[in-house]
């Protein structure tokens, strides 16, 4: 069987020195008792359980319900600056203005023995006046400022659980190492401890040290694999395991902010409907100047011209709108009264 040393341990070798005598006086060699060789006790690795629980502890150690839970606060509704708000007043108040250009009539009663003109003159100015409440626009633009806050809420939130996240890969990492470095030192601890029984079985069992020793730091290398191999695997699903549990996170984050966020619209567009139904924010009134000038003229009977009343500045004018209404015979209505006066009625435009 060909040598096979261990690359990482020194095997110690033992050379016997044989003393050769005097070649003109050889000596039989001494007799030796033969003694019957004592098989030594087989070496056992001494096995201990590797605790590799503290790298699942580290990962259920990790709480992400303080980033999840915490309370979702928006900026206040009210930092729209003061020139801006009269801004926006401004130009939700509406108003349109009413003129009437001016208007005249003259208006005929004629009778058996009276008369009467009507001069209608009429102007009318007036507006009307529109306001929407800037408490709705304030509210409706508010939606895009939340939607802004809500996604940097979540962004911030996110970098909040992969930072968690990479400090805990850190520690496991960490962990791992230290656990490794164990098994490393139990191993060194326990070839340590069996340097005394090397040593005798190099002193009376030459010819097997070197099988034995094979067999044994084989085994001890397949331990140390083995527990390493244990090691790496259960670090593996412990970042699985952390995985898992930040994507689950993430998933009831967004629920969070979700809900926070449509629990802010709704209570938004309340308000707005509330604002949209009250009389006193949506103001709408009408406002109206009306000018009213007539002149009546009315005669009854018959009289000479030159008993007509003097004082009557305009009477001439009447009584020849009197005398041509009539000679045109221009009636548009005729009423008959109880005492039988013939009253006629005439809507004539006065020239302007």
């Amino acid at each position: 069987m060909g040598q096979r040393q261990c690359p990482c341990l020194p095997v110690k070798t033992e050379k016997k020195h044989i003393q050769v005598g005097d070649a003109t006086t050889p000596k039989p060699p001494p007799v030796v008792p033969i003694i019957p060789r004592r098989k030594p006790s087989p070496l056992r690795i001494r096995v201990e359980e590797i605790d590799v629980n503290s790298l699942n502890h580290i990962v259920e150690d990790v709480d992400f319900s303080s980033i999840i839970n915490e309370e979702v606060k928006y900026t206040s509704a009210h930092t729209t600056s003061s020139t801006g708000r009269s801004s926006s007043t401004n130009n939700l108040r509406q108003k349109k203005s009413q003129n009437i250009s001016e208007w005249k009539e003259t208006h005929f009663l004629h009778g058996k023995s009276h008369d009467i003109v009507t001069d209608v003159l009429q102007e009318v100015h007036g507006c009307i006046n529109s306001s929407v409440s800037e408490n709705i626009d304030i509210r409706i633009s508010r939606l895009h400022q939340i939607d802004t806050e809500t996604d940097a809420i979540f962004r911030k939130r996110l970098a909040a659980i992969a930072s968690k996240q990479q400090v805990t890969i850190d520690q496991l990492v960490i962990k791992r190492q230290e656990i490794i470095e164990e098994i490393i030192k139990d191993g060194r601890d326990q070839i340590d401890q069996s340097e005394g029984r090397f040593q005798q079985i190099i002193e009376d069992f030459i010819t097997e040290l070197e099988v034995e020793m094979s067999k044994y730091l084989d085994e001890l290398q397949r331990h140390m694999e083995k527990n390493k191999d244990k090691v790496l695997v259960s670090s593996h699903n412990s970042i699985a395991y952390l995985e898992a549990k930040v994507q689950k996170a993430k998933t009831k984050l967004f629920q969070v902010i979700e809900t926070a966020s449509a629990s802010k619209r709704k209570e938004i567009f309340d308000e707005a409907s509330k604002y949209l139904s009250e009389r006193t924010s949506q103001l709408l009134g009408f406002e109206q100047y009306r000018k009213f000038n007539m002149e009546m003229y009315s005669t009854v009977g018959t009289k000479e011209e030159e008993q007509g009343c003097e004082n009557i500045t305009e009477r001439k004018k009447f009584r020849k709108l009197i005398r041509d209404n009539k000679s045109h015979g221009q009636m548009k209505r005729t009423v008959y009264v109880d005492s039988g006066i013939h009253v006629a009625k005439e809507n004539h435009k006065r020239a302007e």
